[in-house]
């Protein structure tokens, strides 16, 4: 019999948890500590099974584990810290509002074949991309109008190092899937956000880390 349709099933997120999901959806998560720590705190080990993936975190994580941490006050109370912080990051004038009023509806185009802006976005290959990522990290923070324009390979081009026991290093590659795995299909995507910096790639939108 032929398959009509295929559903994937994920976990509710509890009220009390809903704030988790537009952090996942804003790369800030991947250069702010207190956002990284919030969700390897969901499930250290599951953190490390999706390479520090949020949004597959909570599409895998146990509902059981959710609704537990719902009412957890440490867990929460770190919760509101990152929310905070996540609010006052979007909110601030950036030094671009501040010193180019002037300017506010300009836009600067960053061109790169690949950004290395997390492990689980696999659309970098070496230190030439990890800096591009850094470029655009750097731009989120000082507020620049700036979007970095891709490619989204194909292919997870992406690889992590590994020495084993042996002394010979060896290339190990997430096993992400093809195209964006970050931008499950299956979710739908969040509002964009109120930072100005974005990554543009050939089949998908990351603005400021929010993928749309």
């Amino acid at each position: 019999m032929p398959t009509l349709r295929r559903y994937t099933v994920v976990p509710r997120l509890p009220p009390a948890l809903e704030r988790l999901r537009p952090i996942a959806y804003n790369l800030w998560w991947s250069w702010s500590p207190v956002g990284q720590e919030l969700f390897v705190r969901l499930d250290s080990d599951l953190w490390e099974e999706v390479h520090g993936n949020p949004i597959e975190l909570l599409a895998r994580i146990d509902q059981k584990r959710l609704d537990e941490l719902a009412g957890d006050d440490a867990f929460t109370s770190h919760l509101d810290a990152a929310w905070q912080t996540f609010q006052r990051y979007l909110q601030r004038e950036g030094w671009f509002a501040k010193t180019f009023p002037e300017a506010a509806s300009a836009r600067i185009a960053y061109f790169s074949m690949e950004y290395g802006i997390h492990e689980c976005l696999p659309i970098y290959s070496g230190g030439l991309g990890v800096l591009a990522g850094d470029h655009l990290k750097t731009a989120s923070d000082l507020g620049l109008p700036l979007v970095g324009v891709g490619l989204d390979t194909p292919r997870d081009t992406s690889a992590r190092r590994s020495t084993p026991t042996d002394g010979r290093a060896s290339a190990i590659r997430p096993t992400t899937g093809t195209g964006c795995r970050f931008c499950p299909s299956s979710t739908p995507p969040a509002p964009a956000s109120s930072s100005t910096s974005s990554i543009r790639t050939a089949s998908s939108t990351h603005s400021s880390g929010r993928c749309r």
